[in-house]
C-alpha cells in the first residue's frame, strides 16, 4: 500500500501551481433509480400510470425508506419538489421515493388507495432498491402531509386499501406531516349542516372538501358530502397503537390553519398516541423557512430516532453504482 502511495504522489512531482491536497470523505454519494412505474388504473373516463422517483445512497442496503407525498392543493402532485429534503434523507442513508398520486378530478380515497399501493410497492422491491421493510417511513407537505397523516393512522388496517393489497404490506414505523391537513370540517360541527361545520375552520377548507370527496367525474350527491368530509379527516381514524407521527406547522400560515395540527396533537395525545408538534412562529406555508438546514436535520433526526437508524457515514462500504 505504501509503495502505490508513493507512485501515485510520484505522479504529480513537478507540476507548478496546482492544489494538491487530500479530501475527507465525510458525505455519501446519492445516485437515482429514476422514475418507476408503480400502479396503473384501467378507468374508462380516466386512465391513468403513477410513478415515483427514488434516489438512493450509493452503498449496498438495506436502508430505511421514506416515501415523499408532496403538496398541491389537492390538484397537482409533481415528484420533483422538496430536492433539498429529500436529498439530505438519501445522503442520510435512506432509500426516498417521492410519490405521484391521484388528484381532483379523482375524489377520495383515491389519493390514499395511491400512497398505500406505493408503499406496497416499495416494500415488494425492497431487495431491489436495498430497502429494509422494517423501517419504512413517509413525510409529506401540505395535501401530502394530509395523506402522511392518514398513512399513520390507518397503518396496518384495511381503511382504504386498494385492490389486492393486504394491510401488513401498507405498514409503516414513522409519519411526518408538515402543514398537513388534519380534517376539513370542525371536528364538532353537525356534518349534516354546511353552515355549523364552516363554524370554527376555514371556508377555503370547506370548499377543498367538497371538492375532495365529490369528484367531477360521477361526483358524490351533494347530501352526502359533509358525512364523507368527515370520514376523509386524519383526526376522524386517530388511534392510540398507531405509528409516531411529528406534526410541523407555521405559526403564519395562511393557507392551513394551524389550529389543525394544534389539535391533531392535542386528540392524539388524549389518547395515548405517540405525537409531537413543532411550531415555527415566523413560518408561513411551503415557504423558505421549511428549507433551512436546520429544520431540515431536525425532520431527518426525528425520523432515524424512530427508526432505531444510525445515519453515521463510514466510508468503505461496499457501493452499487
Amino acid at each position: 500500500m505504501q509503495t502505490e502511495e508513493v507512485k501515485v504522489a510520484g505522479i504529480f512531482d513537478g507540476i507548478q501551481g496546482a492544489d494538491i491536497r487530500p479530501q475527507e470523505l465525510t458525505r455519501r454519494k446519492v445516485i437515482s433509480f429514476g422514475r418507476m412505474t408503480y400502479r396503473q388504473t384501467h378507468d374508462t373516463h380516466w386512465p391513468r400510470e403513477l410513478h415515483m422517483e427514488i434516489l438512493t445512497p450509493d452503498e449496498v442496503g438495506p436502508h430505511p425508506a421514506l416515501l415523499f407525498f408532496t403538496g398541491g392543493s389537492f390538484v397537482r402532485a409533481h415528484t420533483g419538489n422538496f430536492q433539498q429534503l429529500r436529498t439530505a434523507f438519501a445522503q442520510a442513508g435512506f432509500v426516498v421515493a417521492s410519490v405521484e398520486y391521484s388528484t381532483i378530478p379523482h375524489r377520495f380515497p383515491a389519493q390514499i388507495e395511491d400512497a398505500k399501493a406505493a408503499i406496497a410497492y416499495l416494500r415488494t422491491h425492497a431487495r431491489d432498491f436495498g430497502v429494509d421493510p422494517e423501517r419504512i417511513s413517509v413525510l409529506g407537505d401540505s395535501a401530502g402531509g394530509f395523506i402522511a397523516q392518514m398513512l399513520a393512522v390507518t397503518s396496518g388496517t384495511s381503511t382504504f386499501l386498494p385492490d389486492a393489497v393486504d394491510p401488513s404490506q401498507c405498514e409503516i414505523a414513522a409519519a411526518v406531516s408538515l402543514y398537513g391537513v388534519s380534517y376539513f370540517l370542525h371536528p364538532d360541527a353537525d356534518p349534516a349542516n354546511i353552515s355549523s361545520a364552516a363554524q370554527g375552520t376555514d371556508d377555503n377548507l370547506v370548499s377543498l372538501a367538497l371538492a375532495v370527496v365529490r369528484g367531477v367525474e360521477d361526483p358524490l350527491p351533494f347530501a352526502q358530502a359533509l358525512p364523507a368530509a368527515r370520514q376523509a379527516a386524519p383526526i376522524s381514524h386517530i388511534r392510540a397503537d398507531q405509528p409516531p407521527l411529528f406534526l410541523l406547522h407555521g405559526g403564519a400560515d395562511d393557507l392551513v390553519p394551524i389550529r389543525l395540527s394544534i389539535d391533531m396533537f392535542e386528540a392524539c395525545q388524549s389518547i395515548g398516541a405517540e405525537v409531537s408538534l413543532r411550531i415555527i412562529p415566523e413560518a408561513g406555508h411551503g415557504d423558505a423557512y421549511w428549507y433551512q438546514p436546520e429544520v431540515i436535520d431536525e425532520i431527518i433526526a426525528w425520523v432515524c430516532q424512530k427508526l432505531g437508524y444510525d445515519p453515521t457515514f463510514v466510508p468503505g462500504r461496499p457501493v452499487i453504482s
